[in-house]
């Protein structure tokens, strides 16, 4: 089920923060060993935002992440980026700033799962 999301484009407000994850160990007397915690120690965490959606553009996206529960990836291709990658959005929300008017935002985790 997973997808490509729809075709409806971000607002240029979208942010994107690098995480990695590392495995430390204590050494004492102030030395640590530090490396990569496993192949794929770095992902891309993208904050994106749609803003002016009419109802049925912001239901479009909405009903998009509902289907995928937070947990069934889909592809997408970053702001100057030329490839899709694999994200899930685990977390979304809607505010409405008047004239029957939707803002939609998003937070896009990158995964690399096969499928």
């Amino acid at each position: 089920m997973s997808g490509t999301l729809p075709n409806i484009t971000p607002t240029r407000a979208t942010s994107k923060s690098t995480e990695t994850r590392n495995l430390v160990a204590d050494l004492g007397d102030g030395y640590t060993q530090r490396g990569g915690d496993g192949v794929n120690t770095t992902k891309e965490v993208w904050s994106v935002q749609w803003a002016a959606l009419d109802a049925t553009t912001a239901d479009t996206l909405i009903s998009f992440f509902e289907a995928r529960q937070g947990y069934i990836n889909f592809e997408w291709t970053p702001f100057r980026q030329s490839s899709a990658k694999k994200f899930i959005c685990k977390t979304w929300s809607e505010s409405f700033p008047g004239n029957s008017l939707t803002n939609v935002s998003a937070e896009f985790i990158q995964v690399f799962d096969q499928a």
